[in-house]
């Protein structure tokens, strides 16, 4: 997937994509209403959500430890220096990159060719 591929995506879609690449579940959403989602995990109607990727720090910190356990950290930083170069705000030092960034980065290393053949 390249960083304009993903731009093109809803969030909804963005934070399925991590959530996969993460745990290996398959979220769907399952739209009932525009404000209420119920969604569907690996095909199965249930109360539970996927981890909020795109705003929750804590849960990106989960997903780069998984990515660190598959050696896959330069590339990770490399997407993360990407996210910079495109404008997508101020930028700092990894260290500081907002969860949208990381979510960003994350999917661009799982989806790499670097990675995909150790996972």
């Amino acid at each position: 997937m390249t960083s304009k591929e993903y731009d093109k995506l809803d969030p909804v879609k963005q934070k399925v994509l991590v959530a996969f690449f993460h745990t290996g579940v398959h979220w769907a959403p399952i739209l009932h209403e525009i404000s209420y989602i119920q969604w569907s995990r690996n095909g199965v109607s249930t109360t539970d959500k996927p981890r909020d990727y795109l705003n929750d720090l804590n849960a990106m910190h989960e997903a780069e430890k998984f990515l660190i356990s598959k050696g896959a950290l330069p590339t990770y930083e490399h997407y993360l220096d990407m996210n910079q170069i495109e404008g997508e705000g101020p930028w700092y030092g990894p260290f500081n990159a907002t969860a949208s960034q990381r979510a960003k980065a994350f999917v661009l290393t799982m989806s790499s060719k670097d990675v995909t053949g150790n996972i």
